[in-house]
């Protein structure tokens, strides 16, 4: 061992050991199960468990991180925070873990904060991206937007997604697929999140624009009062259509007009 090497050894058990003595203490964190800057934590069985795991979480430099939250939820007697009874595992929930526990505990292996502090948005979204079977699907980056049919299970936008599915279970998991019924859930029950008539992100009226509602206010609204499929599911040929018939002056819709047809050359 190097002179350097023995100084930091011994420097490190110094702090250890000054810090073991907040075990217990008025002054450190009354919470053993969440993180807090303070040396140890008030329960000094817990305390002394978590230490002898992680001399850190003792340590004068270093506090009660979340680490030692979380070892401390693995060791001491605390509140259970994976499993029935906490929050929604694919949502942001503002609890500690979440309601289903093979996917809380994938998740918080991979970011402990998510059990020992709030099981925030980024962590429902590594339930999305690592928990299939409880997310169905919802929020990957590669899922289909929520607004249009895909092919995929779920779609995009994790609490929309989650939504539809608590209604209909069939848009998300193993087998599902995100089908026009499913879109027309999403418009319904999604606050917004699919646009409404005279966004300019809902799409041309004179076209299949692949979402609910057009881009035009008035037109939209002329054309969803003769058809609520336009505004309730998607804006297909049908709508296009309506809207030419009934927007021309409004928006400019014209009928496409079929190719003229091949002009006979007489052999010569």
């Amino acid at each position: 061992m190097t002179q350097v090497q023995l100084v930091s050894f011994v420097w490190a058990a110094i702090l250890a050991a000054g810090a073991h003595g907040q075990c217990g203490s008025p002054d450190a964190a009354p919470d053993c199960c969440s993180p807090a800057l303070a040396v140890g934590c008030q329960d000094a069985a817990c305390c002394e468990a978590v230490c002898a795991v992680h001399p850190l979480c003792c340590s004068l430099a270093s506090g009660w991180q979340s680490f030692c939250a979380y070892l401390a939820i693995e060791l001491c007697d605390c509140p259970p925070v994976c499993g029935p009874g906490n929050g929604d595992c694919c949502i942001a929930n503002n609890t500690r873990g979440c309601d289903d526990p093979e996917c809380c505990e994938i998740v918080c292996d991979m970011n402990v904060s998510c059990c020992s502090s709030s099981w925030t948005q980024s962590c429902a979204n590594l339930a999305a991206e690592h928990c299939p079977q409880t997310c169905g699907g919802c929020g990957f980056s590669d899922a289909g937007p929520c607004c249009a049919a895909n092919d995929s299970p779920g779609c995009d936008d994790a609490p929309c997604c989650q939504t539809v599915c608590d209604l209909n279970p069939d848009c998300c998991g193993d087998g599902g697929e995100w089908t026009l019924e499913c879109v027309a859930l999403a418009v319904a029950n999604c606050d917004g999140h699919c646009g409404a008539c005279g966004e300019a992100s809902s799409g041309s009226c004179c076209a299949p624009n692949g979402t609910a509602f057009c881009s035009d206010g008035a037109c939209c609204n002329l054309v969803c009062n003769e058809d609520p499929y336009c505004c309730e599911v998607v804006w297909d040929g049908c709508c296009a259509n309506l809207a030419v018939e009934h927007c021309s002056d409004l928006v400019g819709c014209r009928p496409t007009l079929p190719p003229d047809p091949p002009q006979f050359q007489p052999a010569g």
